[in-house]
């Protein structure tokens, strides 16, 4: 069985599971629930189940339990047996009905606000138009983002990591472009110590949808102070003009709220120089208090192994310049210095935290065998036609038929993150076991694929990266890297978190 979590309409949290509906699966998805740590109110829309049980009349009274221990606060009960057990459900609030076409007819789905909705139904296209009528987006793309496998590849770096040392989890980019609430949730529940985004705003979000683990925001600007401290993020200074802002904002604020300084040595992009050190002790000595959380540093060139040797002389400027601040204030300071790639390949610099992005979501040179892909992007082919010797396709007429044809339209283009680089064949889509080449010019929301000699139909799903199509295919098609690749998926591409169990195969 699969169950599957994305944003629903009106602030929902949709949890569906319309595979199978008997006892073993139910638990199922209310512990998946459970785990989520969710605080909203949870309704439960459930079917009759399928089961071979002699005893119903104790099946159903197990049932009203357990929806109790789960605080189940509002249930919808579909089918005639759901109508016969009604009375036993003793739930705030309860609504049962003797089929699904009466249920919808109801208005009920329209009336979930903020809440989470679980949907728990055998395969019937009924109940899929339940999930339908929850679900917020209704684009044909979906970017599929696998739990379980985070949670592996999560656990994997976290076994190589000497006891003491914190994880910091990269959610910044909308969480590589996985969505990210839903994978800050995920981390959270998993017990991260800390997480990092880029920008206040990236925060702001992840604290109004209830994360409240410490959040670092790694490129702050004067104007974001105020929403810092509104909503407890941690800046990381990086600038002497950096710091006294935020020293005077806290001066006139007459308030304290945690920092990170990030010293440069040798990445180039943000950081206090060597030279600046004393600078930057001396501004700090002046002040009374302050809660300086973490000192950082940026590797350059951690995967490359030509650049090892730089990679050593920056851990080595790292320490040195740490010693300096540590002398100066007085005081011993968490470090952190590696990345991903870092932390495999040189475990010695772990000091008490690291910093996972890349890696959390299966991608990591040289250990890529122990870790799972956790991303599967996927659309729908629109319209198949057939296409005469000599015709063209798309925009230009840059796609030429050099035989007769068939053409796939997939309901993707380049606004949701399939580049235009990756026209004219220098594409390829994954279609029931085959590649199927992009032909002429990828449009802003569809592209055409070649799919002569490929047995498709319309409204069959094309795979474009995932575990049939790895994703350092489609980089290099576009030459350029996973990252990229990853961040480019647009916000309008829907998001759907699964979580794969194994059921007893006889049970019914």
């Amino acid at each position: 069985m699969r169950i599957n979590l994305e944003q629903g309409i009106n602030r929902c949290q949709l949890v569906y599971d319309t595979y199978r509906n008997d006892w073993v699966s139910l638990q199922h998805v209310l512990g998946f629930v459970a785990e989520q740590g969710f605080t909203q109110k949870k309704s439960l829309i459930l079917t009759d189940l399928n089961t071979s049980e002699i005893d119903i009349d104790k099946l159903y009274s197990e049932l009203a339990q357990l929806l109790q221990t789960q605080q189940i606060y509002q249930l919808i009960g579909v089918g005639t047996k759901m109508l016969t057990y009604a009375h036993k459900f003793l739930l705030p609030e309860t609504h049962f009905f003797e089929n699904l076409t009466s249920m919808l007819a109801s208005g009920l789905l329209d009336k979930q606000y903020g809440s989470v909705v679980i949907v728990k139904g055998a395969t019937i296209r009924a109940v899929d138009s339940v999930v339908a009528r929850l679900q917020k987006k209704c684009y044909d793309t979906v970017l599929e983002i696998d739990i379980g496998a985070i949670q592996h590849n999560l656990n994997f770096f976290r076994s190589k990591l000497a006891a003491p040392t914190q994880v910091i989890a990269m959610v910044k980019a909308s969480a590589y472009g996985s969505g990210s609430y839903g994978i800050a949730h995920l981390l959270q529940q998993s017990r991260v110590d800390y997480l990092a985004v880029a920008y206040a705003d990236e925060g702001v979000t992840l604290r109004e949808n209830g994360i409240y683990l410490p959040i670092m925001v790694m490129n702050p600007s004067p104007v974001s102070f105020t929403k810092l401290l509104a909503h407890r993020l941690e800046p990381v200074i990086y600038s002497l003009r950096l710091l006294h802002d935020w020293l005077n904002f806290l001066s006139t604020t007459h308030t304290q709220l945690g920092f990170h300084i990030k010293l440069d040595t040798g990445m180039h992009r943000l950081g206090f120089m060597e030279q600046e050190i004393d600078k930057l002790t001396q501004a700090l000595q002046n002040q009374s208090s302050l809660s300086i959380k973490s000192v950082c540093s940026h590797l350059a060139a951690p995967g490359t192994q030509r650049h090892n040797a730089y990679t050593h002389a920056q851990a080595k400027l790292f320490q040195q310049m740490v010693q300096r601040i540590e002398g100066k204030l007085g005081i011993m300071l968490p470090k952190h210095l590696l990345n991903t790639a870092g932390t495999q390949l040189f475990p010695e610099y772990q000091f008490d935290m690291v910093r996972l992005g890349i890696g959390l979501y299966g991608f990591t040179k040289g250990i890529q065998q122990y870790l799972k892909v956790a991303s599967t992007l996927k659309t729908i082919i629109s319209q198949i036609k057939e296409i005469p010797i000599g015709a063209t396709i798309g925009y230009e007429r840059k796609g030429l038929a050099q035989r007769p044809t068939k053409i796939a339209t997939l309901a993707i283009g380049y606004a949701d993150g399939f580049r235009r680089s990756l026209s004219n064949g220098h594409g390829k889509v994954w279609i029931n076991g085959k590649l199927a080449p992009v032909i002429g010019n990828v449009c802003m929301d569809m592209a055409m694929v070649d799919i002569t000699g490929i047995e498709a139909n319309e409204g069959e799903e094309a795979i474009i990266f995932g575990k049939e199509l790895p994703i350092t295919h489609v980089a290099s098609a576009m030459d350029t890297i996973v990252y990229e690749v990853l961040t480019n998926v647009d916000e309008r591409v829907r998001k759907v978190y699964y979580k794969e169990f194994a059921c007893p195969a006889d049970f019914q």
